[in-house]
């Protein structure tokens, strides 16, 4: 493992996780006030409007540059798009039900867990990257870890 990474990659990662944290219970605290469709569209209003700002201002880039970034550097980027915005709609509603229905310390190893074991096999399927006996037993480490935090949290 490369310590020396310039840019702070283990600071960014603690921030990221801290930040994700607050926003978690933040985010059950809001849909205790609201449904999941009234929380999912005020907050991508403030997220357009934070990162147009953004664009515009501090990127100086215009909406001609965005519509070509869109339809004219490459053919499939639109299809992308469309299937990404169904993926993450489909997941932030899917998110905000979970996130309302559950306990935020049982919902939250699980999505990380299962994150883990499936980026793996999609490693392994579409990168063909084998995957090492650590990256195995570190999974199956994870999986009991969940097996014994759940069976603690169903008592």
């Amino acid at each position: 493992m490369d310590l020396s990474i310039s840019y702070g990659f283990f600071k960014f990662i603690i921030l990221i996780t801290i930040m994700s944290v607050f926003r978690k219970f933040l985010l059950k605290n809001i849909l205790s006030c609201c449904n999941v469709t009234e929380e999912i569209i005020i907050t991508a209003i403030g997220l357009f409007c934070v990162f147009l700002a953004k664009y515009i201002f501090y990127d100086k880039k215009s909406l001609s540059d965005l519509s070509n970034t869109l339809f004219q550097k490459h053919k499939q980027l639109p299809l992308k798009f469309l299937i990404l915005i169904g993926l993450v709609s489909a997941g932030l509603y899917l998110k905000g039900f979970l996130y309302k229905q559950e306990d935020l310390l049982r919902f939250t190893p699980f999505k990380n867990c299962f994150t883990i074991i499936l980026i793996a096999i999609f490693t392994l399927l579409f990168i063909r990257k084998e995957l090492s006996y650590q990256v195995i037993i570190g999974i199956m480490f994870i999986i009991f870890g969940l097996y014994f935090l759940d069976t603690y949290l169903q008592q």
